[in-house]
């Protein structure tokens, strides 16, 4: 046993003797200056010193020099150089020039000096851990680091020693502003620019601060979180209010001080629903100049179901619409789908708050910036990137959460940080398409790229169209010359057109579903590939009534209940209608819209009155309803327009406009408008009347003759109507009342009474002629008699279920006296003794 432990003993020493005498003669050769057989430094070594250690050393950490026993310090390099700190037990200092003194002078002082005897650079060094771990104190809440696999993306560029230092590009965030104070901000703010007021770009919101700690919050510091991109520089620019509202040339003033001062990447966490040419020029102008634009889609889904689009400027063609996912990685029920979607990123974060501290925040606005920190680690590590080019690979890189490829929920799906970084950067976004079968998805409204060598290969694609229209394609050369043969065919017609030496743009007339298209290059150069950026944008039909976007031009309806389905297909379009109604009637108007890039709005005129009248009520994508009394015999002029801006521009999608001619209801009340016109009224009996003003109020009366229980109903109210009943006593006095809500038509109220006279008042909050309501009086003599026996003025069954036990204190007996259940006057059933039972149990219990 002993033999055996020493042999172990004896081969672990031979190893470790060979593992030495390998490691000594595989050292770096370079890794401090030769000396010569004097002590001094060897001419050989000599050669390009300040050179070597200019390109492998940084100059900030300095040089370590190494002085030779029983020699101190050589004052003349001492008084030439600035000492970052001294190691006296090795007889070593950390040194480096001296401010002013060259690297190369530097080194020929070391050089001559006897009493130096190596000199090595200061060099970086750097854990051996697989993985980056941040330090940071609420990092472990930070989930959507790992959902969207940036932890996997830091550990493959710490790997690399790439990317991690992203401090030489700057993300402009157009928001709220960031608080300038944060500590887990404020090392990596760059100067911006407050919009809206003189002043610096200070947050009183703190949405834009919850954006900028998703982006850029320092990570490794031990507090706060870490931002995707830890050391990139962020640009506040603050064009929103306290509120969170700011105006469009703020915004796109935002846009234009981002470009114009460094910013590669801008992020809007902002929306609207109008498109404008104004943003769409300054969105272009920021791809001209190399920048990178992303946007959230919004956050309405719930709230406006199919009627809710990408808001702007998510949804120019050339800036990354990010919509947002669950922790489940399912698209969130409340993020905006539509063609426009690009990539989705967690809606749920952990992020900086206004005031230094850290919060949960969610929302689009949440998952843009996410998108923006992959986007800056991806551009550090291949800065010669285009934007288009940063765009179509996280695209291509993203993970498929919902349909294969694209889809309008999730656009080409979840965001994947280390897919971005590790995945080599293709020349063309995406799959081989040079055959009709293997057409790639175009989604309307968006760009990308491809990429035609000269052997005569085609791209082809598909566009879905949800309505007829017109498809404007826009076409940028990047490389190669001659022109473009589009070719256009729709699935079903199988309809195809031709377009030859196309250059810059052409307008491709489409009808509803799916058009293929193919591009190929004509007149091509032998070897010489043709590589384009292709942009659509989506224009909707006109509808039959046009042209009717002035007055004289109205478009007759005839009078009679109908529906109208029109659009706004160019700048300012505005629908003109005319009604001719030849009796006394009610008109009412219902707008409906497919669309929340249409706010419906309704103007109104006719000669029988002064002025016009206006009827905007609801926001975008809701139904906007007129109901207009007692209208004379006459014309009536209609005006529809999309009141999104005042000059609106082509909105895909419909309107839908119900026209109801109602016949004008006379009250056989009337006049009953003060208490001492009331009509008197019998039990039994349903009475019609209408509301004929606003501050109109009918009165009706009855008499009791000995004690009873009266119940009253109001029926057939309209549905937009919200109506009054009260029951009072000579005096005045009310003795019971009810009010309906919205949509509701009928209410019921009821009390016991006394013989005597009394009155019923109602009222409604606006007038309404089209259609009568029907008032009913009840009285029960039976339940009068035996709500008295009960005393609470309940209907005998309610009160006998509903009877309550005396309170008894701890220490009273439990007794139950038939005084304190009384049975109704009627006669009891099988029922009714159960249930007493039931409540004689449930008082023992």
């Amino acid at each position: 046993m002993w033999e055996r432990s020493s042999r172990s003993m004896l081969l672990v020493w031979v190893v470790v003797l060979l593992l030495t005498t390998i490691l000594s003669s595989v050292g770096p050769t370079n890794s401090k200056l030769g000396w010569g057989s004097d002590a001094h430094l060897s001419s050989s070594s000599n050669v390009g010193l300040a050179t070597s250690y200019s390109n492998h050393a940084n100059e900030e950490a300095g040089w370590i020099v190494k002085w030779k026993a029983g020699s101190s310090p050589d004052p003349a390099i001492v008084s030439n150089s600035s000492v970052l700190s001294v190691q006296e037990t090795m007889n070593i200092s950390v040194m480096k020039p001296a401010e002013g003194m060259e690297l190369k002078q530097w080194m020929k002082l070391l050089h001559a000096s006897p009493a130096v005897q190596y000199v090595e650079p200061n060099q970086q060094v750097q854990t051996l851990a697989a993985h980056v771990e941040p330090n940071d104190q609420y990092y472990n809440r930070q989930y959507y680091l790992k959902q969207t696999g940036v932890d996997q993306a830091w550990n493959y560029l710490h790997s690399e020693n790439k990317a991690m230092n992203s401090s030489n590009l700057t993300v402009a965030l157009i928001d709220t502003g960031v608080d300038l104070e944060h500590p887990d901000l404020k090392p990596n703010l760059t100067k911006g620019i407050n919009l809206l007021h003189d002043g610096l770009p200070k947050d009183d919101n703190g949405h834009g601060t919850s954006v900028a700690g998703v982006i850029a919050a320092v990570g490794n510091n031990f507090k706060g979180i870490a931002g995707v991109s830890w050391n990139t520089k962020v640009m506040p620019i603050k064009a929103l209010d306290s509120r969170g509202y700011g105006d469009e040339d703020k915004l796109g003033a935002g846009i234009l001080y981002a470009v114009d001062n460094g910013a590669k990447i801008v992020v809007m966490s902002v929306g609207l629903y109008r498109y404008s040419k104004y943003m769409q020029d300054i969105v272009d102008y920021a791809e001209q100049k190399g920048v990178l634009l992303i946007a959230a889609t919004g956050n309405d889904a719930m709230k406006l179901e199919d009627r809710a689009a990408v808001k702007y400027p998510a949804a120019y063609p050339t800036v990354l619409a990010v919509g947002g996912v669950t922790p489940l990685n399912r698209v969130e029920a409340r993020s905006n789908r539509g063609a426009e979607v690009d990539i989705v990123a967690p809606w749920h974060v952990y992020t900086t708050a206004l005031g230094g501290g850290t919060r949960e925040q969610e929302g689009t606005s949440m998952a843009a910036p996410q998108v923006a920190g992959v986007a800056a680690l991806l551009w550090n590590k291949h800065p010669e990137l285009k934007p288009y080019q940063i765009r179509d690979h996280l695209r291509m890189t993203a993970e498929d959460v919902e349909d294969a490829g694209w889809d309008s929920a999730s656009g080409y799906g979840l965001l994947r940080a280390e897919r971005a970084v590790q995945e080599p950067i293709k020349r063309e976004a995406g799959a081989d398409n040079t055959t009709k079968n293997k057409a790639v998805i175009f989604p309307i409204d968006t760009s990308r790229s491809g990429y035609i060598d000269d052997n005569g290969r085609s791209d082809w694609y598909r566009v879905d169209v949800p309505y007829d229209g017109t498809l404007q394609l826009k076409l940028e050369r990047i490389v190669g010359n001659g022109t473009v043969e589009i070719r256009h065919e729709h699935e079903q017609t199988q309809r195809v057109r031709h377009y030859s030496g196309v250059s810059r743009s052409v307008n491709l007339p489409v009808k509803k579903g799916k058009q293929f298209i193919r591009i190929r290059q004509e007149q091509a150069t032998v070897g010489q590939p043709f590589a384009y950026k292709i942009s659509s944008r989506f224009v909707i039909y006109e509808d039959p009534f046009e042209p009717n976007d002035e007055q004289y031009k109205a478009h007759m309806l005839p009078a009679r209940n109908q529906q109208i389905v029109g659009t706004f297909s160019h700048t300012r379009d505005a629908d003109w209608y005319r009604i001719q109604l030849d009796t006394k009637s009610t008109l009412k108007l219902k707008v409906t819209t497919t669309t929340a890039r249409i706010d419906p709005l309704i103007t109104m005129k006719s000669t029988e009155w002064k002025e016009s009248q206006f009827f905007d009520e609801t926001r975008e994508g809701e139904t906007e309803t007129v109901i207009l009394e007692g209208l004379n015999p006459g014309r009536y002029d209609i005006k529809v327009q999309n009141a999104v801006t005042s000059r609106s521009e082509p909105a895909s999608g419909l309107y839908k406009m119900e026209v109801e001619i109602l016949p004008q209801y006379s009250d056989p009340n009337e006049p009953n408008n003060k208490m001492y016109e009331a009509v008197s009224i019998v039990p039994e009996y349903d009475y019609s009347a209408v509301i004929h003003a606003s501050e109109d109020a009918d009165w009706f009366q009855f008499n009791v003759t000995q004690p009873v229980y009266a119940s009253l109903s109001i029926s057939q109210i309209p549905q937009e109507r919200k109506m009054d009943v009260s029951l009072q006593t000579k005096r005045q006095e009310k003795l019971v009342g009810a009010r309906n809500e919205r949509g509701q038509t009928k209410l019921v109220t009821g009390t016991k009474l006394e013989p005597g006279t009394y009155y019923i008042q109602v009222k409604s909050d606006a007038a309404f002629s089209h259609q009568p309501y029907k008032l009913r009086l009840e009285l029960d003599k039976r339940t009068a008699t035996s709500t008295a026996s009960a005393g609470n003025g309940m209907s005998s069954e309610s009160n006998f279920l509903n009877a309550k036990l005396p309170n008894l204190d701890a220490d009273e007996e439990m007794t139950l006296q038939s005084s304190q259940v009384e049975a109704p006057s009627s006669i009891m059933t099988r029922a009714d003794r159960l249930r007493l039972w039931f409540v004689f149990l449930n008082w023992l219990w």
